[in-house]
């Protein structure tokens, strides 16, 4: 919104213009002043002064309110002259009526010039939000205050057009601008939102909370007997007090009905009951009935009822802003707290879901949170103490020394130590041996309310850590097994060199070197290839297929059968299994080619590849002629990186773990048994079935890595 330096709102401002046409505005306006005037000439009593019933007041204030920067000198022009003109008709001097419509047009341009700087989101000020705040409501009296102190002070020097005032005519003046501006004001600060398009209205029920929630008309709290009730008592209240000869000492409970009224009554309702209340006082002490009209100066009396009219519409104002703007604290209140117990809720699924064990506790030991994996993994209260208790065991360091209590992470964080991942070794009865936790301790801020805390997250390791020295011995054998043969191959292609720089070298020198280099590089190629099909097996996507696995194995014997000991390779025909090709070729090449390589010197080797029906398996058999598999190896020598120590016999170690590991992902099983006759060895698998689903697939565990000093398969 623009605010212009003479603090009116541009034409785009006025909400209030659309309430209805330009044209039925106007005339709708001239109407209502006419009207307005004509009451409070009405009201005039010589023995005041002025009149006390003036909603002419009101009447510029609405005008201004529904305008704009540009129409305002037209509705000013209009204000004048119809105001001027009723006042004459009505009997009014030309000087009187001119001053009344000068103070009119006054207070309505000076009000709207401090809303419009000051309140500019408020309805008739450039915005549409209705008076609900109790810091607009400051800009409104300093409004209505402002505004009739400078038509009172109008009216107070004459200005030629009446007889200045004295202190008691201008009090009361200013006291009858005041009241009716507040009013007015008041009411249409309420109904005009409620009467703009897409404005406010009161809610029925209980709103709903927003994220934002600001301050809303409150819902009727009472019933139609609630109203009845309050109607009767405001009756018998003002009747007490107004319509008796003697009034009686009650003047004090005027403001009963009102205060009812605002506690339970919309803003609007509420400020209509105050409106009412007041004016009733007014009208009844120009009748000269009531406490007000009993008072020795006439004058006083009338600025007393006008003054009662006044607070009791601030006061209905204010205490409707108060519990507005604490209804709307209240929803704030509660989405924050709903907001708080979903995060709260979040935080408490994110910690039970966790893997690792998370306790925050205090300085003594009481423990404030603590999440089921820590529970589950071990008793939390390990973390914080190191007394004895066989059930939840002890923390030791990776050296096998006992922690004592200073060592442990707790306290050390509580010393204001940030701990992190450090490995200590549980033992307990069920652990014997011990349990590898990952622990991290860090602590948590102090304040004056809460001693000295620590939260500690700690997890089971054992596992994992294992997997690195797996992992490591994986890569010591990989350098161990790739440095040998590219030593050979440096070593060789240095000699040759020599040769070379010597002289000539023979073709039969140059061969041997050559070879030499040639082996070395077959040697890493085919540890290469192992590692590669290694992973394969372990993590290529499966594509089953009904095979012909008789027909696989053939391809596979073919290649073998023209190397020089010229094995023999018997396949059973017809074999069919559901499985992926790739992996299905390579299982049975490791295996063949493992019973071709490991046999006794001068021995042809000699393998059969039979199999039978299990269920929806097939049991596969390949038995071999070879040097065998000491019954002690026969578990290990699935594992990775495993050789039995034989001699003279190269191999990776790697080969029939791709056995096991395409097996395994087939759902299937395999075992080494003694060979017929106890010469070689029996590899039995498993294989589904052409035909058949393949079964849920376990993981392949993973294997500790050991390194036998000598090569085997």
């Amino acid at each position: 919104m623009e605010v212009q330096a003479a603090g009116w709102r541009t034409p785009a401002a006025g909400p209030g213009r659309a309430l209805v046409p330009e044209g039925l505005r106007l005339v709708a306006f001239v109407c209502a002043t006419w009207i307005a005037t004509d009451i409070g000439f009405a009201s005039y009593r010589p023995e005041f002064g002025v009149s006390l019933i003036w909603p002419l007041s009101g009447v510029g204030l609405l005008w201004a309110a529904t305008g704009d920067r540009r129409t305002w000198p037209l509705d000013a022009v209009l204000l004048t002259a119809v105001s001027s003109a009723a006042l004459v008709v009505a009997g009014s001097t030309t000087g009187q009526a001119a001053m009344g419509a000068l103070q009119v047009v006054l207070q309505a341009t000076v009000y709207q010039a401090v809303m419009v700087r000051w309140a500019p989101a408020l309805w008739g000020s450039g915005g549409t939000r209705p008076l609900r705040r109790t810091a607009d409501l400051w800009v409104f009296l300093l409004a209505v205050t402002v505004g009739s102190a400078v038509a009172s002070g109008v009216r107070a020097a004459g200005l030629g057009l009446v007889p200045t005032s004295d202190l008691q005519d201008a009090s009361l003046v200013l006291a009858r601008n005041l009241s009716w501006m507040i009013a007015v004001g008041g009411v249409a600060l309420q109904l005009g939102p409620r009467l703009a398009p897409g404005g406010p209205r009161p809610a029925r029920t209980r709103p709903e909370p927003g994220p934002r929630a600001a301050p809303t008309d409150r819902t009727w709290r009472g019933g139609p007997l609630e109203l009845l009730a309050l109607a009767v008592v405001t009756l018998a209240v003002y009747g007490a007090v107004f319509t008796r000869e003697q009034p009686l000492p009650l003047t004090f409970l005027l403001t009963v009905p009102s205060l009812w009224a605002a506690m339970r009554l919309d803003a609007l309702r509420a400020a209509v009951h105050a409106v009412a209340s007041g004016t009733f006082a007014i009208v009844m002490t120009l009748s000269g009935n009531g406490v007000f009209a009993s008072m020795d100066d006439p004058r006083v009396g009338a600025a007393l009822a006008q003054a009662l009219l006044a607070v009791l519409v601030l006061k209905t104002l204010v205490i409707s802003c108060v519990m507005s703007e604490r209804d709307a604290a209240i929803r704030r209140a509660r989405v924050s707290e709903a907001a708080s117990l979903g995060r709260a809720a979040l935080l408490g699924a994110v910690l039970h879901n966790m893997n690792e064990g998370i306790v925050v506790a205090r300085e003594d030991g009481e423990v404030l949170v603590r999440n089921a994996a820590g529970d589950a993994l071990l008793r939390s209260s390990v973390m914080l103490t190191t007394l004895p208790d066989a059930t939840r065991g002890r923390l030791f360091h990776p050296d096998g020394t006992a922690l004592d209590e200073a060592e442990l992470p707790f306290r050390r964080a509580l010393a204001g130590e940030e701990v992190l991942r450090e490995d200590l070794v549980l033992r307990s009865d069920s652990s014997p041996d011990g349990r590898v936790i990952e622990v991290s301790a860090s602590p948590v801020a102090e304040t004056e309310e809460s001693p000295r805390a620590a939260v500690v997250n700690f997890r089971d390791v054992t596992t994992v850590r294992e997997h690195e020295g797996d992992l490591a011995a994986f890569a010591g054998v990989v350098a161990h097994d790739l440095n040998n043969p590219l030593t050979v191959v440096s070593g060789w292609a240095d000699s040759l060199a020599d040769f070379f720089a010597l002289g000539d070298v023979s073709a039969e020198d140059g061969q041997a070197m050559i070879g030499r280099i040639q082996g070395a590089a077959t040697h890493m190629r085919r540890f290469i290839d192992d590692l590669l099909g290694y992973t394969v097996a372990r993590d290529r996507p499966l594509s089953p297929e009904d095979l012909d696995l008789s027909a696989v194995a053939e391809e596979v014997a073919r290649l073998r059968r023209d190397g020089a000991t010229h094995p023999h390779i018997e396949i059973e025909p017809g074999i069919r299994v559901r499985a992926d090709v790739v992996l299905l070729r390579q299982l049975l090449d490791n295996l063949v080619g493992n019973a071709v390589k490991y046999v006794a010197p001068h021995t042809r080797p000699h393998v059969t590849l039979t199999c039978r029906p299990a269920g929806d398996m097939v049991e596969l058999r390949l038995t071999d002629n070879g040097i065998g598999i000491p019954e002690s190896m026969r578990q290990r020598v699935f594992e990775t990186f495993v050789r039995v120590q034989t001699d003279g016999y190269g191999g990776t170690g790697l080969g029939l773990d791709i056995c096991r590991r395409v097996v395994v992902r087939h759902g299937g099983d395999i075992r080494v048994e003694e060979g017929a006759e106890g010469v070689g060895s029996t590899f039995v698998f498993t294989l589904p079935r052409a035909g058949a689903r393949l079964p849920g697939l376990p993981p392949v565990e993973r294997q500790q890595v050991a390194v036998s000093p000598e090569p085997t398969a």
